[in-house]
């Protein structure tokens, strides 16, 4: 939030929401729900480039709504990831894989890629690692076998707008629709939309949901640099028993 006085000035919003410089946050836990076993677009996208990207690995996203307990990929939102294993030298193409998605990104964004593309947690070599809890790191896994352990394959979960192709990574641009909203903050209701003028003598609030603002006085252009942009923080509970 920035609070400001101002002489006369005339703003104008200059907001293409670069993902590059605003990110989703971490995506929330949705379990499966309901059972719904066709892929969904950004499950087969993620799919699709895995393959290309690692070639040697195979995908597997449905499951049958009679086998097995919960699971996203009875709802099409979860890739079984395989041609890797614990156990030889395929381990270096799940490493990879990880390392891709828990990257930063060049404005230092931490797990760039599974945030852009709304991973909702992943299991590989009996740990789990859970996206709204991604501060905790990866955790044990309790399992037996080496399918059940994910020890031949990771397993990637989505959340719905990952899964529905509706993250930055496909769309270019986060869930926060670009905009600056500015609103009285000396007794006047309502909210101010562009073009304005800012009036002297009075006090507003401007929110920003983008990459930056220029403001202009007369015909010069400058940053306006304390509007700041506001994201939501994930909420939700550890997933429970994927497969």
């Amino acid at each position: 939030m920035a609070v400001i006085t101002v002489a006369a000035l005339v703003l104008s919003a200059c907001l293409p929401n670069d993902p590059a410089e605003v990110i989703e946050p971490m995506a929330p836990y949705e379990p499966q729900a309901i059972c719904e076993p066709a892929p969904k677009p950004g499950t087969v996208a993620l799919a699709d480039l895995i393959r290309s990207r690692w070639p040697g690995t195979w995908t597997s996203i449905s499951r049958a709504c009679d086998v097995g307990g919960r699971s996203e990929h009875k709802d099409g939102r979860a890739i079984d990831v395989g041609g890797v294993s614990a156990f030889n030298s395929t381990r270096a193409r799940a490493d990879s894989i990880l390392r891709w998605l828990f990257a930063a990104d060049a404005d230092g964004h931490r797990f760039a890629n599974a945030r852009r593309l709304g991973v909702m947690y992943l299991v590989w070599d009996r740990q789990i690692w859970v996206a709204n809890e991604a501060d905790r790191g990866w955790q044990p896994y309790p399992c037996s076998g080496v399918t059940r352990c994910h020890q031949d394959h990771i397993h990637i979960s989505l959340s719905q707008a990952g899964a529905a192709k509706q993250t930055s990574y496909w769309t270019g641009r986060t869930g926060h629709p670009p905009g600056l909203t500015v609103a009285w903050l000396d007794g006047r209701a309502g909210t101010l939309t562009f073009p304005l003028t800012l009036q002297p003598g009075h006090r507003y609030r401007l929110t920003a949901h983008g990459a930056f603002i220029s403001g202009g006085a007369g015909a010069g252009v400058r940053p306006l640099a304390d509007a700041t942009a506001r994201r939501p923080r994930p909420t939700g509970g550890a997933p429970v028993g994927p497969g």
